[in-house]
């Protein structure tokens, strides 16, 4: 069958009546309600032209927070037109990876990160492609509230085995930049919470320098609550009876960590904050936590 032209495309589309009664002929067609009633080869080639004009104009592919996949409007339409494109969404997928075009733009709700790790375990399995391939061409933006417990969890995941859970990229307007250390987030950088975790686990703190550590864990915090960065202020600074030097290296390196990763979301709240005095002092607040973070870490652990 020869290819339809512009012009025959355009006209399956036209809508007949709005034509008869408009005192405009000039208008635009809106609907064509006998589109199912064309022959299954002419729905065929208006699939395959959509397709082609959406590959040129979406390169990337929507994620939610859910974690399913947000689908091209025509096969969102109606359940027929699912069925129907499914192969041509399929085909977008394969050609998009195979040309290297084809990005994934995902939602993370709560940093729960486990909805968008099934998908891309279905998508690697239904496009016999490996899950890091497609890890690589995903990028992450943040929505919802802090959860330190969600936030460990992926990094405990990643640290274990960095290919079946790992880290992604961030999309560019979520990423902070501080002076002096460039874009600073929460799961890559130097001063990342990832990158804490992983020296002191790597330095085997707990079993070394206990006294020390607490010491200087402790006033880290104490010096995080006056900027205002510690999740829990006095009581977990060293400052009130339910904390002090009696407390684990587990316990004392638990609150370190979660004031850090409650740094790192405050951040990026401020990031999507329209310019004005209250963003201007987070980023003030933002680059003293920094300073006192990179100096806790050199004062521990030789961190540099």
């Amino acid at each position: 069958m020869s290819l339809l032209t512009d012009f025959e495309l355009d006209s399956l589309f036209f809508d007949i009546e709005e034509h008869v009664t408009s005192s405009s002929p000039s208008k635009p067609p809106t609907t064509f309600h006998q589109f199912t009633e064309l022959p299954p080869e002419l729905r065929n080639e208006v699939y395959k032209q959509y397709f082609i004009e959406y590959s040129s104009t979406e390169p990337a592919i929507k994620i939610n927070a859910q974690g399913a996949l947000v689908i091209p409007p025509i096969s969102g339409s109606s359940h027929q037109f699912r069925t129907e494109t499914r192969g041509y969404f399929t085909s977008y997928l394969h050609n998009g990876i195979a040309n290297s075009t084809l990005q994934f733009k995902a939602q993370v709700r709560n940093y729960d990160y486990k909805p968008l790790q099934a998908r891309l375990c279905a998508l690697s399995a239904e496009l016999s492609v490996p899950k890091q391939h497609l890890a690589n061409r995903t990028k992450v933006s943040f929505i919802g509230t802090f959860n330190f417990n969600n936030i460990v969890c992926w990094v405990d995941g990643y640290l274990a085995d960095s290919i079946e859970t790992p880290i992604f990229g961030r999309v560019e307007p979520d990423l902070v930049t501080l002076p002096g250390l460039g874009a600073v987030e929460m799961f890559s950088g130097s001063i990342s919470l990832v990158e804490a975790i992983r020296r002191y686990r790597l330095e085997e703190i707990e079993s070394q320098n206990s006294l020390f550590w607490r010491r200087e864990a402790l006033t880290f915090l104490e010096h995080a609550s006056l900027i205002g960065y510690s999740t829990g202020m006095r009581e977990w600074c060293g400052l009130g009876e339910e904390f002090n030097m009696n407390n684990t290296n587990e316990e004392i390196s638990t609150r370190v960590f979660e004031t850090m990763a409650h740094w790192h979301h405050l951040l990026g709240v401020g990031a999507k904050m329209k310019p004005g005095k209250q963003r201007s002092r987070m980023n003030t607040h933002g680059v003293d936590m920094a300073n006192v973070m990179y100096a806790f870490w050199c004062g521990v652990m030789g961190y540099r």
